[in-house]
């Protein structure tokens, strides 16, 4: 199923990379102008307060996962991780 969705392709277009720039989304919540900023010199552009400034979504739990989504879950944490490995932050 991680195949239908594009989650392993993900992972051989990192592994492609020399120097991928890696986000998550969890922090940027936490720190938005360090990496923010981290993420402008990646890509050698200049940091604008403007990025700081967007709609307020909604806050989701996810929710608890048994049997197959559990399995899927916990196959898609390990390229979760390589991925979290080369964060710019």
């Amino acid at each position: 199923m991680l195949d239908q969705i594009g989650f392993w392709q993900q992972a051989e277009h990192l592994d492609a990379c020399d120097d991928p720039i890696v986000i998550d989304s969890h922090d940027i919540r936490e720190n938005p102008v360090g990496v923010l900023r981290a993420i402008s010199s990646a890509l050698d552009l200049l940091f604008s307060p403007v990025m700081l400034s967007w709609n307020k979504g909604f806050l989701r739990t996810l929710p608890e996962l048994s049997g197959e989504y559990a399995d899927l879950t916990n196959q898609a944490m390990q390229n979760y991780r390589k991925q979290s490995s080369q964060k710019h932050t």
